[in-house]
């Protein structure tokens, strides 16, 4: 509640008196947490007083100890645990009742006040570190939870032969997986056009151009001439 004006503190109180009624699996929590706020809102109170002039407060508005006292009260039971405190409880009630003359009855009653605050700071604290404790757990549960399904997801891919997304459509991951070198002849895909097979059948040395390409030829491998046609019969038998 530090650094809380008094009217914040104010709605707080009001938000954790529904609490206490509404919530009766944490109202342990909520009970302790109110007295927390309380002791806030005094100190928030004082504070505002001096700073506007009223005066100062020479003893606390809850417990009625002199401020001086308090405030060496406070630095005694900061930072005991529950268990601490509530053996402390028990030491001052013992010297309460058989002290005697002897006791500072003033100072261990003072410290009898102030306990039930600072036991309830401490279990606060106790809860609170218990509940961020668990949060932790549950984020770390989920994260190896992730790593988990991230690396069963790897595995699967390899095993199924799943293309990588990252590696483009058609290939595959794996080590059944085949590149497109390693094909047989037979399972190459021919692209050759069907004027491909006519060019290179009749020339091997066809580049796939569609001129006309002149072979060269030995003169001895040439056809005979083909003979002299007939002479015409009508001018024949004109001359006659």
């Amino acid at each position: 509640f530090e650094g809380m004006s008094v009217d914040e503190l104010d709605e707080m109180l009001d938000d954790i008196h529904t609490h206490v009624l509404s919530d009766t699996q944490h109202r342990s929590f909520w009970k302790n947490l109110l007295i927390v706020a309380k002791d806030a809102l005094d100190q928030a109170r004082r504070k505002s007083n001096e700073g506007m002039g009223v005066g100062v407060v020479r003893r606390d508005a809850t417990s009625g100890i002199p401020q001086s006292v308090k405030a060496e009260i406070d630095a005694f039971l900061a930072g005991q645990s529950a268990e601490q405190l509530d053996e402390m409880e028990k030491e001052v009630n013992r010297k309460l009742d058989h002290g005697g003359e002897a006791v500072d009855s003033a100072y261990w009653e003072a410290i009898q006040t102030q306990l039930p605050l600072f036991r309830a700071k401490a279990d606060v604290l106790r809860q609170y570190s218990k509940a961020i404790a668990r949060a932790r757990e549950v984020k770390d549960q989920q994260l190896d939870q992730h790593h988990r399904d991230t690396a069963l997801k790897m595995d699967l891919a390899g095993l199924l032969n799943i293309p990588d997304a990252e590696a483009g459509p058609g290939a595959a991951s794996g080590p059944g997986a085949a590149s497109g070198d390693d094909k047989t002849p037979q399972q190459k895909e021919d692209t050759r056009r069907p004027e491909d097979f006519i060019g290179t059948g009749v020339n091997p040395n066809y580049d796939g151009r569609h001129s006309p390409e002149l072979e060269p030829y030995d003169k001895d491998d040439a056809p005979p001439p083909l003979p002299a046609p007939a002479p015409d019969a009508a001018p024949a038998a004109a001359a006659a």
